[in-house]
């Protein structure tokens, strides 16, 4: 199951653009401040033309299992972070653009200090606190550049990938109802970070689809039969009733 997938993408995203500063505006963990985006990049509007701004986007990427014991699984999440430095530039048109330049001095630096940043945060910060409970060993971190896909020129781009081990989805039991019903760790994060807004929506939304416990069959008496003729007629002789109280 694909549960702690989203347990683990929200966990990075919260230690990399805390609740509380997007609603404070203050509180950030890295220079991208709340350009920071799971999945997609949203519009950029407060991006003027003739500036650039860090963007951090998330991703998660191959999910591999091992078997550890009897129903016992290890999982193994890459989550991919994109950290790029973009520009918005203005079209003959008029229109505003944006697009992540080739490299030079200053944006290195710049995205030196952005990935040192989100190191810190995930391994460290108060705000990565959730990850680190989440991702119970990061077994490599691994940081390359990205280049253009036609002459590979190195762009103000780098891409910064942890495998993360993580727990197996833990099925809610039968009778929960609500958020409850998410497995954990989902149900650990959402109770952590989706107190209302679109994120709590989301939670119960896949809470009502998520798959729960098989509802256990009661164990309500045992009866025995006993056949005591020799050789066994197939007759019962005596009969044995227990009722165990629910």
């Amino acid at each position: 199951m694909s549960f702690v997938r989203e347990a683990l993408a929200l966990t990075v995203l919260e230690a990399l653009c805390p609740a509380t500063a997007v609603t404070s505006g203050e509180g950030f963990t890295t220079n991208a401040g709340g350009r920071v985006f799971l999945e997609k990049v949203d519009a950029l509007d407060d991006l003027a033309v003739g500036h650039r701004a860090a963007v951090i986007t998330i991703y998660t990427n191959t999910d591999d299992g091992q078997r550890l014991s009897v129903g016992e699984y290890g999982r193994v999440i890459e989550v991919e972070i994109v950290i790029s430095m973009v520009s918005c530039l203005e079209a003959e048109d008029g229109a505003a653009f944006f697009n992540v330049p080739i490299t030079d001095r200053e944006l290195f630096s710049a995205l030196n200090v952005a990935e040192a940043q989100v190191r810190a945060a995930l391994l460290f910060g108060a705000s990565g606190l959730l990850f680190r409970k989440v991702a119970k060993k990061i077994a490599t971190i691994r940081s390359e550049p990205v280049r253009d896909a036609e002459e590979g020129f190195k762009l103000a781009e780098r891409r910064l990938t942890l495998s993360c081990e993580v727990p197996d989805d833990c099925l809610a039991p039968a009778s929960a109802e609500g958020t409850a019903r998410l497995p954990d760790p989902l149900r650990t994060v959402a109770d952590a970070l989706m107190t209302a807004g679109y994120q709590a929506e989301i939670a119960a939304a896949i809470a009502q689809a998520a798959p729960v416990q098989s509802a256990p069959v009661p164990f309500t008496g045992i009866t025995l039969d006993i056949d005591i003729s020799q050789p066994s007629d197939g007759t019962v002789d005596i009969t044995a009733e227990v009722a165990i109280p629910q």
